[in-house]
């Protein structure tokens, strides 16, 4: 309850962080600035994921980020285990990292300004139609190196166990043809109250070429990933 608490007020302050932001973030619209707004917003994700994380007093265990490609060119996918995920990859990520998000999102006041920023698409998985323009987008900004995440779970593990991988959630990367980054995150249920120790282990393991994996069926290529990913598990 007390991590609970802690969040929410946290949460606050980076909506007050957020608010002050977006007033430089706006300027930069201003003919001649908008090369400043990729870094401000990066500015903005490094701040907001290392305050989450302290805020929760994570002890956190990071090892592989040299496994990150430098031209950000690529798409991490990584499993869920709680909402300490999110700040966790954006920690790992060096530039804005987006990820898929649910259409109602983007009525959130001022936090909807940073997700666009920081190259969220809004999904509206109800129309087919929107569905498949949102990817389009999604795989543009991957292959123009602008990185995003994928949780192919679907949703966050309710015991702490890495569920099966729904092959379609690959879809973004596959369409992109991009290279594709595992990421373990061990013991992110902090929040939901799953982890008593804090301690978090992050794990980046080498990128897969989209070369290596042309010509596999989807179910293949998700039993794959996610093989590599259990692999860094800690035993429960």
């Amino acid at each position: 309850m007390f991590n609970k608490i802690l969040l929410f007020f946290s949460f606050l302050l980076f909506v007050l962080f957020c608010f002050f932001m977006t007033i430089p973030y706006v300027i930069m619209f201003i003919p001649g600035l908008g090369k400043g707004q990729p870094y401000l917003a990066y500015c903005v994700q490094w701040v907001c994921s290392r305050f989450c994380i302290f805020a929760t007093r994570a002890k956190v265990s990071l090892s592989g980020v040299e496994n990150v490609p430098k031209d950000n060119i690529y798409c991490i996918v990584a499993n869920h285990g709680g909402i300490l995920d999110i700040p966790l990859l954006m920690s790992v990520s060096p530039w804005t990292l987006g990820f898929i998000t649910k259409k109602e999102l983007r009525y959130l006041p001022i936090l909807n300004v940073w997700m666009v920023a920081l190259g969220c698409v809004f999904l509206d998985r109800k129309n087919a139609r929107n569905a498949v323009r949102g990817f389009v987008k999604a795989a543009k900004q991957l292959r123009s190196g602008h990185p995003m995440a994928i949780f192919p779970e679907g949703t966050r593990s309710k015991n702490g166990e890495i569920a099966e991988f729904k092959p379609g959630a690959l879809k973004l990367a596959l369409k992109a043809q991009v290279p594709i980054v595992p990421v373990t995150i061990d013991g992110s249920g902090i929040i939901e109250g799953r982890n008593k120790s804090k301690k978090v282990v992050v794990v980046v393991h080498p990128k897969i070429e989209y070369s290596e994996i042309v010509g596999m069926e989807t179910v293949e290529i998700a039993a794959k990933i996610r093989n590599i990913i259990v692999s860094a598990a800690r035993q429960k």
